[in-house]
C-alpha cells in the first residue's frame, strides 16, 4: 500500500492529508473524475467538473477540492510531497503566490 503525503486545498481550509494511492481514493477525495494541471515542481489534482457541479471555489481559484502532490516523470506515478515541500506549498498559498509561479 502506498500511501500519498500532499496539501489538501478546499473552502476555508489548507492543510497536509494522507491518503492511499488509488484512482478511487483520488475521485472520492475530489468528488469526482480527477484532472490535474501542472505548477513548476508540483501537480495540482483537481475535479474535472467542479464548475459545472456547482463546486465552491477554493484558495487557487479551482472549483472544489484540490490536492497537491509530484509527479514522477518517469513512471507517471504520482509521489508525495517531503516535509520541507509540504511547508513550502502551504506557505505559497497563503500568500496567494502559489498558482503564479
Amino acid at each position: 500500500m502506498t500511501v500519498l503525503k500532499g496539501v489538501l486545498v478546499e473552502r476555508g481550509y489548507i492543510g497536509v492529508f494522507e491518503i492511499e494511492y488509488t484512482l478511487e481514493n483520488l475521485q472520492e477525495l475530489v468528488e469526482g473524475y480527477i484532472e490535474y494541471v501542472h505548477n513548476k515542481d508540483y501537480v495540482v489534482i483537481c475535479n474535472d467538473e467542479g464548475l459545472t457541479k456547482g463546486l465552491p471555489l477554493n484558495r487557487l481559484g479551482l472549483w472544489g477540492k484540490a490536492f497537491i502532490l509530484k509527479l514522477n516523470y518517469d513512471t507517471g506515478d504520482f509521489i508525495s510531497l517531503t516535509d520541507d515541500e509540504l511547508k513550502t506549498v502551504q506557505e505559497e498559498i497563503k500568500r496567494n503566490s502559489f498558482m503564479n509561479a
